[in-house]
């Protein structure tokens, strides 16, 4: 019985969690291909694309933080963050790179190629947990 309530879980799990795009950093950052699903092995599994558009500048000393956040939406606060995707400016990431502060637990530290469209493929896995059933998936976006 247990595992019967799983499978259908699984089958309307993706159809509960929100996966309309979304666009961050001043209409700037793009999010394409949202997926949430439940994994065999009660792991939320989420993936996205993350477009970051040729035509926005990221200056050379600055740091552009991407933080994928799942929000319960009954609004009783609950949330999980996921890994962050780190952009650096070029001067940001020589200097993190000397003293060794790139964060070790992003999910990626990508340099910007102003000019370029960067397309980073976000994939992660999580423990699912009750109030994840229904919660939206959004994107906090940051410039240090």
């Amino acid at each position: 019985m247990k595992s019967l309530r799983y499978i259908l879980l699984a089958m309307f799990l993706p159809l509960a969690v929100s996966v309309s795009a979304q666009e961050l950093a001043g209409s700037q950052v793009r999010i394409d291909n949202k997926a949430v699903s439940l994994g065999s092995d009660t792991q939320l599994l989420v993936g996205m694309d993350v477009t970051i558009p040729a035509n926005m500048k990221l200056t050379t000393n600055s740091l552009l933080t991407l933080t994928p956040v799942l929000i319960e939406k009954d609004g009783s606060g609950a949330n999980k963050l996921l890994p962050s995707i780190y952009v650096y400016g070029r001067t940001r990431q020589l200097v993190a790179e000397r003293t060794g502060k790139i964060p070790a637990d992003a999910f990626e530290v990508v340099r910007r190629d102003n000019g370029e469209d960067q397309v980073i493929s976000y994939t992660a896995r999580v423990p699912f947990e009750k109030w994840m059933n229904g919660s939206d998936l959004k994107m906090l976006g940051t410039i240090h």
